[in-house]
């Protein structure tokens, strides 16, 4: 298991998410967590293979919503058909942010 932080930030007046502009490819198990000192929001969205259309993690189904940290444990739950998700970050002002979750197979 292991654990990938990102920063969320605002850069040249856009949202910036660091590292791998908030990219993240795990396994089962592996946690990523958000940062900011501003208020932001997270948002899921399934667009390959199998798991819940809106969220990808084992924890119960809460979508952060203007916090400053978020953490999540990723979910898998068909080794046969591991899932990808967009996710959008939000900060008020700014225009959204959409990177992208990919969850492999051990």
């Amino acid at each position: 298991m292991k654990t990938t932080s990102f920063r969320i930030d605002i850069a040249n007046s856009a949202i910036v998410c660091a590292p791998g502009a908030g990219h993240a490819r795990g396994q089962k198990a592996d946690k990523l967590r958000w940062d900011s000192k501003y208020d932001f929001s997270l948002r899921f969205a399934l667009i390959a293979g199998t798991g819940d259309p809106t969220w990808p993690f084992q924890e119960p189904k809460v979508p952060p919503n203007e916090v400053e940290h978020f953490e999540g444990t990723l979910e898998l739950r068909d080794e046969n058909d591991p899932p990808a998700y967009k996710y959008t970050v939000m900060v008020d002002g700014y225009v959204p942010l959409d990177p992208i979750i990919i969850v492999d197979k051990k």
